[in-house]
Order: structure tokens, then C-alpha cells, then sequence
């Protein structure tokens, strides 16, 4: 999934949906961009998002939120900026953190820095990664372990974290070990550099979906996602504004096509679309994301005309459950959007550029 940085020109009509919110949205920071968020087993969020500092260098922000908070909990507030960089200005997150709750409760939170990092065998672009083994309260030194530019991510498969990205001339993925550095890089649409990247990871298969704002591939691999030779990518589908969400009932694509977005369940033997649900009427969505929670129910938020709109599948994700308008206005930008088992979490977004305000709201 990539993010975008776009005027949001108002559609006209809208979709029918629920009442209006009930619940209002919080302020996460008034001074920071591209957020994103992962809720762990006892319901709490853990949120990040980039801010610049004076010298124009990246600051990587976490902090936690409780289910019936209304902000960053007093005392979670924790920030991050590596110093293996020779020039500071050029020490930025351009696509913004990331951050996952592992499998044992680890608080994992990843950043990606550019351009003049001091990485190993002079690589001057790195993946940042800093661990907490007791939810969030503190965190490791971090370490540098990959080198793929991180436009979307996934935790595993394993104790990895796998990323997806532009490469010189290609899209590259990388599995990269949160205990050691990797440089090895799969090259996946060589000459391409795909507008559109996504990946998810459920179990030993790691899925990516790669578009270039017309068609798109949905690719699988069994293997080392980090080798060229483990990937098998099936025909093209078109549409553009991918995001994958795996979890156990199966990994969903959401794609933009003919003015309205759906879910398209991924057969992950044979790397091809399957069924299809309609996520939205034919009223021209934008900024559409997509996550899993942990039993399985796939989560959507999207932007139309001036609302903010959420929709969940049902446990079994075999069936859409109703649309909700979150909230209206007209700056919602690089939107996330996270759960927990039970089905409950958050969507937030950013007010498009760095160091906006950047906001969340509970996602019925």
C-alpha cells in the first residue's frame, strides 16, 4: 500500500450509511504525519507516525492508547531517531513508521531511513528496528536489519519483518530477522516500478500485490520471501489503491476498479483472485486501506466525498457487516487503520504533510 499526499477534491455524492458517529476522534500529536497502528490481545493501541525535527531529520514517535482513551496514555510517549547517519537533514522516514505486536507480546516499531545513513557495506538507506519485551513501557537500543525500502510491511514470516519497495530498476522485497542484518533482496517486475506495493504474511506464505495505477499482480511466496526464485505471481487484475490483509480466514486484497472499492479474497495456491465483496457503492472512494485482526475479520477505511468510512467483515470474513461514517470534514490523509481479537481498534490519518495534526478515532 502506498501513501499518497493528494488534494482531496470533494465527491458529491454519498454513499448510504449508518448515522453518524457516535464516538469523536482524539488528537494523537498536533505536529507529525503518516501515522499507522497495531492493537495487542488486552485491547490496547500502540500507535507511531513521523515527525521533522528543526534540521529537517526524522523523528519516529510511539505511544499507547487505551481502549477507552482519548489520546496517548500519560507516560507511553516514546521517541526514536537513529544517529548512523553522516548528515541529519538526510536522516528522513519518507514513507512513515510502522508498528507490530508479535506473536509472544513483543512491541515491535520499524522505521526506515534515508539518504545518508552510515549502514553496513555502505549502504546509505537502511531499516531501523526497536523491540519492547514488556508491551511498550521500554525499548532496545534498535539495530539496522535490511536495506528494502519500506512502502508497506509485514511481521514475519518467523521472527522477521518483511518489507516490500522500490528498487533501482525493480520492486524489491526483503524478510529481514529482528536479531540480525540482512542485505539479500528479492527482485520482483524487474523494470517496473510499481505504483502500488503491498504485503501481508500469513503463517510461511508472504503475499505482495505490486500495480502500476492501472493493472496490477498478486505474487506468493513459499519460501524465503528475500529470494528472487521463491515467488510465483499470477495473471493481471486491474484497479489501483492495493492494500492486502492477511489473517487466519485468508488474505483480502482491497482494489480500487470501476468507481468503487472491493475486497478480493487471495487463492494464495495458485497466487489468483477469488471471491469478490463490495466493499462501496460505485461513488468513487479514495485513500482505501485495509488490516486483520487476529480472529480473522478484514478492516477497511476509506475516504468518500467528505466522510471517513469504516467497514468490517464478520468473523468468519465471508460476509460485509454494515458502513459507518466515522466523521466528516475534508482532510483525511494517509489513513491506518488496526484491530484487536475482539474485533475492536482505531483508524487514524494525518492532515497531508509533515508535522500536521494527526488524529484517530475508535472504529466501532
Amino acid at each position: 500500500m502506498i501513501r499518497r499526499l493528494l488534494s482531496l477534491t470533494p465527491v458529491l455524492v454519498l454513499a448510504a450509511a449508518a448515522p453518524a458517529q457516535a464516538a469523536h476522534s482524539f488528537v494523537l500529536t498536533r505536529s507529525g504525519s503518516k501515522p499507522a497502528l497495531a492493537v495487542d490481545r488486552g485491547g490496547t493501541g500502540h500507535f507511531v507516525w513521523d515527525q521533522r525535527a528543526p534540521d529537517s531529520a526524522s523523528i519516529t514517535h510511539y505511544c499507547r492508547v487505551l481502549r477507552t482513551g482519548r489520546g496517548c496514555a500519560p507516560g507511553t510517549e516514546r521517541t526514536f531517531r537513529p544517529t548512523q547517519a553522516t548528515d541529519q537533514t538526510n536522516n528522513v522516514d519518507f514513507p512513515g513508521p510502522r508498528v507490530f505486536i508479535a506473536p509472544d507480546g513483543r512491541v515491535i516499531v520499524l522505521t526506515y531511513r534515508c539518504c545518508a545513513i552510515d549502514g553496513p557495506n555502505f549502504h546509505s538507506s537502511a531499516l531501523f528496528r526497536y523491540v519492547s519485551a514488556d508491551g511498550g513501557q521500554t525499548f532496545d537500543a534498535g539495530a539496522i536489519v535490511g536495506t528494502t525500502e519500506m512502502q508497506d510491511a509485514a511481521f514475519g514470516p518467523g521472527d522477521a519483518v518483511t518489507t516490500i519497495g522500490t528498487g533501482p530498476s525493480y520492486t524489491g522485497a526483503q524478510a529481514a530477522p529482528l536479531g540480525a542484518f540482512s542485505e539479500a533482496e528479492a527482485q520482483l517486475a524487474p523494470g517496473v516500478n510499481g505504483v502500488d506495493k503491498a504485503v501481508a504474511v500469513v503463517g510461511n506464505q508472504t503475499i505482495a500485490a505490486i500495480g502500476d495505477g492501472k493493472t496490477f499482480h498478486v505474487g506468493v511466496a513459499n519460501g524465503d520471501p528475500s529470494a528472487t526464485a521463491s515467488w510465483a505471481f499470477g495473471p493481471a487484475g486491474h484497479g489501483d489503491d492495493l492494500a492486502l490483509a492477511g489473517g487466519p480466514k485468508g488474505t483480502f486484497l482491497l482494489v480500487g476498479s470501476g468507481r468503487r472499492y472491493t475486497l478480493r479474497r487471495i487463492d494464495t495456491a495458485k497466487a489468483r483472485l477469488g471471491r469478490t465483496l463490495a466493499l462501496t457503492p460505485r461513488n468513487f472512494p479514495i485513500f482505501g486501506t485495509a488490516s486483520a485482526d487476529p480472529s480473522g475479520r478484514v478492516h477497511a477505511a476509506w475516504v468518500q466525498g467528505v466522510a471517513l468510512r469504516y467497514r468490517r467483515t464478520s468473523k468468519s470474513a465471508s460476509r460485509l457487516e454494515r458502513q459507518h461514517v466515522l466523521a466528516r470534514g475534508s482532510s483525511y490523509f494517509n489513513l491506518a487503520v488496526g484491530a484487536g481479537t475482539n474485533g475492536r481498534g482505531w483508524v487514524a490519518w494525518d492532515g497531508n504533510g509533515p508535522n500536521k495534526t494527526v488524529r484517530a478515532i475508535v472504529a466501532p
